[in-house]
């Protein structure tokens, strides 16, 4: 996930309102405390097992 800075002032002074998970996708909600400005980015949730499952790393046999 990108860093969040504001959209209109580019401040990166920001407070995080609500974080709503709602399956396939999570919205953050934010305000920006030098404008004021409330803002909501919604984020596609993409699972992959392969960046921190790897069977041929981890199930090493013992001899």
């Amino acid at each position: 996930m990108k860093k969040t800075i504001c959209s209109v002032c580019g401040s990166n002074n920001i407070e995080m309102i609500n974080d709503e998970y709602q399956g396939e996708y999570t919205a953050l909600t934010y305000n920006c405390l030098d404008c004021n400005k409330k803002t909501t980015d919604y984020y596609d949730i993409i699972f992959n097992p392969f960046t921190t499952f790897l069977a041929s790393t981890t199930q090493k046999e013992t001899t």
